[in-house]
């Protein structure tokens, strides 16, 4: 299956999807995600290619979502490797999205498109959106969509933000094993200390 062609808008299941929509605001940002996921499919993310193209956010927050966003699946049970895209300037050509995904073994591919955004009169970034799909790739079947708003801080350092939000979702859909992020089980709190309540028969 060649993973470029999922690239391109694809006619949506809406008769197939449930909706989801989760918002957090911190720190004089937020980000915004509104997902739709095939009821019908029931697997876990195993091994995950993410296609992002990030050259238009800052490189603290680029940087931040790719290393945070891999962490953390990894914590929870997915190997995910961030693609390899051509840039504006890319002197050589990257190899296929196909290839890549067939190098790492990929079983799925997480594909996010840049839909946008705002920027002040001095070229900073002030918003920014993306189109995301989950493919299952063995199948050649889209199981998830999602349109993330991103509003970003200046005076943060640091941003996580992003990664947790599409993190949040992957797990409250389903797609990917809990907990959810910020949150501790009680097998990994310290010695003294319990993981989140959790309401009898939960």
């Amino acid at each position: 299956m060649d993973v470029r062609s999922n690239l391109t808008p694809r006619r949506p299941l809406a008769a197939l999807l449930v909706i989801a929509t989760f918002t957090v605001t911190a720190c004089g940002g937020s980000v915004a995600v509104n997902s739709n996921k095939a009821p019908d499919y029931t697997k876990r993310l195993d091994r995950v290619l993410i296609a992002c193209p990030l050259d238009h956010l800052p490189n603290r927050i680029a940087e931040g979502f790719r290393t945070q966003l891999v962490a953390e699946l990894k914590k929870r049970g997915t190997e995910a490797r961030f693609a390899v895209l051509e840039s504006a300037l890319a002197i050589e050509k990257p190899p296929s999205l196909e290839q890549q995904a067939k190098d790492f073994n990929a079983t799925t591919a997480l594909i996010m498109r840049n839909a946008g955004g705002v920027v002040d009169s001095y070229g900073n970034r002030l918003q920014a959106k993306f189109d995301g799909e989950v493919w299952d790739l063995p199948l050649n079947k889209r199981i998830w969509r999602a349109q993330i708003t991103f509003r970003l801080s200046g005076a943060l350092t640091a941003d996580d933000r992003l990664s947790k939000e599409l993190l949040r979702t992957l797990v409250k859909d389903g797609l990917v094993e809990g907990p959810m992020p910020g949150e501790t089980t009680a097998a990994e709190a310290p010695s003294g200390e319990q993981g989140p309540y959790r309401p009898p028969g939960t």
